[in-house]
């Protein structure tokens, strides 16, 4: 049994595939859509929508610098060029700085920064310290 609109006799009913808008659109049920105000909070984009439903609420969290103790065993704290070690583990946790670039990591529990001077030569330093 057909829920369709009756036509009157003789009237054709359009193929369901047609572009006969006026049919389609008594069809369809009249939806109202709230007035815009200016006071109504923005709403989210679809992507942050899905964003949100996949991966909950994302707040970006830096992560913490790599401790590199593992690559210099012999450690004396303070101002110096990096040894070869220290350059395998810069590079190995993706820390290894580039010209325009500095890192920060940990070595020992104390925060260093290595800039690069050289194209092989690395000056490290603890943050809080002269350099």
């Amino acid at each position: 049994m057909s829920t369709l609109p009756s036509r009157g006799a003789g009237e054709a009913e359009p193929p369901a595939d047609s572009l006969n808008t006026q049919y389609w659109q008594q069809l369809a049920p009249i939806v109202r859509l709230p007035e815009t105000s200016v006071n109504q909070p923005t709403p989210r984009s679809w992507q942050q929508e899905v964003g949100a439903s996949i991966f909950g609420t994302t707040n970006f969290v830096q992560a913490a610098p790599p401790e590199l103790r593992e690559f210099a065993p012999d450690w004396q704290h303070g101002n110096q060029w990096a040894p070869e070690a220290l350059m395998r583990g810069m590079h190995y946790y993706d820390v290894l700085p580039s010209e325009d670039r500095p890192q920060t990591f940990m070595i020992n529990g104390v925060l260093y920064t290595a800039v690069r001077r050289r194209p092989k030569l690395i000056h490290v330093f603890p943050t809080t310290g002269k350099r």
